[in-house]
């Protein structure tokens, strides 16, 4: 997973202005690409009647919020992480109860069993994560 693409901040893919008159903070989406990613965050901050959006590329919240900014839009890294951890827990077979989660910042290692987990096996995935991070 090391070669997944950096994270996406808000300021990436919208533009933000603050009115001090009307003391709203504009919001103009470029990429629409990443609004439902923008919504889903807003509105975890938020609540839905908090933010006005008169259009599809257009949000405005009462106040000054000039430091969502700094937000995190995306995140690939971790997106294809939960991906691979799915599709894991997906081909583990129903009897496999005994799991054993080895992952490190880049590499997916779950050592899964229907018995009890050897120190051989633990040792054998460490084994593969350190041919996995000397590139072999």
């Amino acid at each position: 997973m090391k070669k997944t693409s950096k994270v996406v901040l808000f300021s990436d893919v919208a533009n933000f202005t603050y009115d001090k008159e009307r003391d709203v903070t504009m919001i103009l989406v470029d990429n629409e690409n990443y609004l439902p990613n923008i919504l889903k965050r807003l509105w975890r901050l938020f609540s839905r009647d908090e933010i006005y959006q008169p259009n599809r590329y257009q949000l405005e919240l009462s106040g000054n919020y000039l430091e969502l900014e700094s937000l995190v839009v995306d995140d690939p890294h971790s997106n294809l992480q939960r991906r691979i951890y799915d599709a894991v827990f997906r081909i583990l077979p129903e009897g496999f109860k005994i799991i054993k989660d080895l992952s490190t910042e880049d590499i997916v290692c779950v050592v899964a069993t229907d018995e009890l987990i050897k120190d051989a096996w633990i040792e054998k995935a460490h084994e593969y994560i350190d041919e996995l991070n000397n590139g072999k």
